[in-house]
């Protein structure tokens, strides 16, 4: 697999900068300044591009888990059909009756993690299928599970935990979560063969998931910012566990309210010369 610091270009769906102009704006004078090539997927239906495009596996090789989000039952008509965005780009794809959202799928050059949504949206296969169907789609036998945050109503890993690298990875502040949560996460956290690192974030606010849910582009990493007095405290942390990296902020408040972050608006590729 193609890990995002391994990535050099971006795609975001073609309704973003109309539906959140000044949003946009922000975002792509930093783009501009980091150097960051991007381009827009047409035949969006929303603006969350993560989940319904696929995952690069190689230079011309990429697997597209089935787009089918129980969030979006009733709403048909904000679901985008794939095949048409991944016609335009012109790429190689495999497609897998699985579903999963691209947003619950993070991974190193040779390791996946997921929450156990998985199970619940593919309960047609066991535990042990599923698994090796995965193994055999992403080339892979290092996968793993931890539990889905509770009330999030998505069920994504890409705000509970990042790949710092291939041995590191970062893990949310949890510490105002339930009991029980933090007991099935420490369980799963145990069978995790990777150096942990721990966010921690100072005060209570209702955004305050949105951090790891950042963009990276080779040694660039976008945070969202909120605006909160203490939030420099969170943007110093990640500037000492990414020292080799550039840290941009945006403020992304007109998308945080909506449920999803820059890394859920965003699709990484490598683009190899």
């Amino acid at each position: 697999m193609v890990p995002e610091w391994k990535t050099n270009f971006l795609y975001f769906s073609d309704l973003l900068p109309s539906k959140y102009p000044i949003f946009w704006r922000n975002l792509a004078e930093i783009l501009q300044q980091a150097e960051i090539n991007y381009n827009f997927l047409p035949h969006t239906k929303d603006i969350w591009c993560r989940d319904y495009m696929p995952v690069q596996i190689d230079k011309n090789e990429f697997i597209q888990f089935k787009y089918d989000p129980d969030y979006l039952k009733g709403y048909e008509h904000l679901r985008t059909n794939p095949m048409p965005v991944n016609s335009y780009l012109g790429i190689s794809v495999k497609y897998s009756d699985l579903v999963i959202d691209g947003g619950n799928i993070i991974f190193s050059k040779d390791s996946i993690i997921l929450t156990d949504k998985v199970f619940k949206e593919n309960n047609s296969y066991s535990k042990r299928n599923l698994v090796e169907k995965l193994s055999k789609l992403l080339k892979t036998e290092k996968i793993y599970f931890i539990p889905r945050q509770p009330y999030d109503i998505y069920g994504h890993a890409d705000g509970m935990v990042r790949f710092i690298n291939c041995n590191t990875i970062i893990f949310n502040d949890f510490s105002r979560e339930s009991k029980r949560f933090r007991e099935k996460l420490e369980k799963a956290l145990k069978n995790l063969p990777f150096r942990i690192i721990f966010l921690k974030i100072p005060f209570e606010h209702k955004l305050s998931w949105c951090y790891l849910n950042y963009i990276q582009v080779e040694n660039n990493i976008i945070l969202p910012a909120i605006n909160h007095l203490k939030e420099e405290k969170i943007f110093y942390q990640f500037e000492e566990i990414f020292k080799k990296c550039k840290i941009w902020t945006v403020p992304s408040k007109a998308i945080l309210v909506k449920g999803g972050g820059l890394h859920c608006i965003s699709w990484n590729r490598s683009i190899f010369q």
